[in-house]
């Protein structure tokens, strides 16, 4: 116990220091009566000397207390008078005034104890009843450990009965003035059992810089056990905790006091825990592969806010957690709208980079973009949830259209950038408005953007480009007014085309169906303009089955282009390096049975 300082004047003190001053005065004259005649006339440096050495005893007085320290500063306080008074006898009132300062000075040190004596007995009084409280309080405890069967092994072990709730129900109900002990037993126990169980599901914290460092394999199933782990807690573990200590403290004089107190003591620093992790995920950054788990921690926090505002209502902390879980979600909500920021700038800053795509092929960010809009509609509900209260009112099917038309836009510039033959831009192009229009129609994509959009789009600018390819392919051919120049053409542009692709077998067939008609109505008008064409053919077959053979070697696919054996017939080097008078000599040798040869559904 402590108390606070307070100094008392003792006039003993006082008393005893002015009989000691009038004592010392006496001795000091008597012995500058009896030295006068002896020794000069002292110096400044011995009444320097003298003054100095009595402070220096007065000081070890203060420190140690062996007895002569103050008989030693008499001593000089004295010789001090005594040169004063050789120097000038009217020096006496001088040096009477310093002495008397410092004899008065040492009484007032000695009589200012940080305790006098009624203070000791008061310590000591208050020392006395704070062991007294804490016997009793022992005592206390001993007998509510007795009460409820509680078994101490140590200080750190106490086993608990296999009735404790009961015991201390009957505790709370029976014995009066047991109610703080009764809730200190009750957390005791019920932070054992709780533990346990935290332990079991093997909850670790997780911070957000260990995030970039984790696979992303690992780091799923570490999202996976949170979501296990988190709903888990809150409707078994938390809810039974909530539960039960309502129905203990229930007949205590402060039962609802006592019942939120235990619950936010026992679950506070687990609730806390899941929902680190959960601000872990959300404060991540990195790739637009984030989104996904980001999805996951917010359905799983949403699907749980209703019981988590129901659990933690009170004043006693839990509205602070509840607060923090719904902070939590709208950082989640906001770190998935700015996913789909960050894949509008990827896509505008051509970041995804392969050089020329071979053939007009599909582009690896098309298979990208695409491929993650679909997987990101299969939780459709949650993204609509996430942008239902944007500031901007603009619901996700207006981020998805939009991402769509800056993909549009990046692979028409990209189409100009990597073929210097527009024509194959523009197979390039029509490849990926293929595939973006499949991956619309085979997901949810379809759904919320619906048939029109798609059809005003992507469908109609694939029609355009299909217009341009082919009237810039193939109007060459169809100018031609002689059959050589007919078959020059027409061989040029398929050993060309040849290399091209076109992966989806349906808009291959399309497209290889839609130029034999044409050829072949055009090759019918050529034959019948003239009778030397007529002749032509006759003599070095070309005919409809070498058009559709031709053409059919158009555009391989992913089948064909896997079985494909290159073919360089010496008849199409020819057509290139001999005139148009020796067509018909490399025709006859290579060309007819390389076109006759080839294979054609019949």
């Amino acid at each position: 116990m402590s108390f606070a300082y307070k100094f008392h004047v003792s006039w003993s003190h006082l008393w005893k220091a002015q009989v000691s001053f009038l004592g010392f005065m006496l001795i000091s004259c008597s012995s500058f009566l009896y030295d006068q005649k002896v020794n000069g006339n002292p110096d400044m440096f011995s009444l320097v000397s003298s003054v100095a050495f009595a402070i220096m005893f007065l000081s070890l007085s203060r420190q140690v207390d062996f007895g002569f320290e103050v008989d030693l500063f008499n001593f000089f306080l004295g010789y001090f008078l005594v040169q004063l008074m050789k120097i000038h006898i009217a020096l006496i009132f001088l040096g009477a005034s310093i002495c008397y300062f410092f004899t008065c000075l040492r009484s007032y040190l000695d009589n200012k104890q940080p305790l006098n004596g009624s203070n000791v007995a008061h310590s000591v009084v208050q020392i006395a009843l704070e062991i007294e409280d804490g016997r009793n309080t022992v005592n206390k405890k001993e007998n509510l450990y007795l009460i409820l069967g509680i078994e101490e092994k140590r200080e750190d072990m106490v086993i608990f009965p296999i009735d404790m709730e009961e015991n201390i129900r009957t505790a709370i109900f029976e014995k009066a003035g047991y109610d703080e002990e009764c809730y200190n037993v009750y957390l005791t126990w019920r932070r054992q059992i709780l533990a346990e169980k935290m332990r079991k599901i093997d909850m670790q914290k997780l911070l957000i810089k260990e995030i970039k460092g984790v696979p992303l394999d690992y780091l799923q199933k570490k999202i996976q056990r949170w979501i296990m782990s988190f709903e888990y807690s809150i409707r078994i573990l938390f809810s039974e905790e909530r539960n039960l200590s309502n129905s203990v403290f229930v007949e205590c004089s402060s039962s609802s006091n006592y019942a939120d107190l235990c619950f936010m003591e026992l679950c506070r620093a687990p609730m806390t825990l899941l929902l680190d992790f959960a601000n872990a995920v959300a404060n991540s950054a990195g790739s637009p592969l984030r989104l996904f788990r980001l999805l996951k921690v917010f359905e799983a926090l949403k699907e749980m806010l209703p019981e988590i505002e129901t659990l933690f209502s009170d004043e006693c902390g839990g509205v602070a957690i509840r607060d923090e879980a719904i902070g939590i979600l709208a950082r989640l909500r906001e770190a998935i709208r700015s996913v789909f920021a960050d894949l509008e700038t990827l896509i505008c800053k051509n970041e995804i980079s392969v050089g020329i795509v071979n053939g007009g092929g599909i582009h690896p960010i098309t298979y990208y973009v695409m491929n993650y809009l679909g997987a990101a509609c299969k939780s459709l509900m949650t993204l609509e949830q996430v942008f239902e209260n944007n500031n901007n009112n603009h619901g996700v099917e207006f981020y998805l259209a939009r991402i769509l038309l800056l993909l549009e836009q990046s692979l028409k510039a990209k189409s100009k950038e990597m073929y210097k033959d527009s024509t194959l831009g523009l197979v390039f192009l029509m490849n990926n408005y293929t595939y973006m229009v499949n991956c619309v129609k085979h997901s949810k994509l379809g759904e919320l953007l619906g048939e029109n959009w798609i059809k005003n789009h992507i469908v109609a600018k694939f029609r355009q480009c299909f217009k341009i390819y082919k009237a810039n392919s193939w109007d060459q051919v169809f100018r031609g007014k002689l059959i050589s120049e007919f078959v020059l053409k027409f061989v040029e542009i398929c050993d060309v085309q040849s290399c091209w692709i076109i992966f989806d077998d349906h808009l291959r067939r399309k497209i290889r169906n839609n130029l034999k008609e044409t050829l072949l109505a055009r090759f019918k008008s050529v034959i019948e303009g003239s009778q030397e064409n007529i002749n032509i053919c006759g003599d070095f077959g070309f005919g409809v089955r070498d058009i559709v053979a031709g053409i059919d070697k158009l555009f391989k696919g992913r089948d064909e282009l896997k079985n494909h054996r290159e073919i360089h017939p010496t008849w199409t080097t020819a057509l290139h390096e001999h005139n148009i008078k020796d067509f018909h000599k490399h025709w006859k040798k290579h060309g007819q049975k390389t076109f006759i040869g080839s294979s054609y559904p019949m």
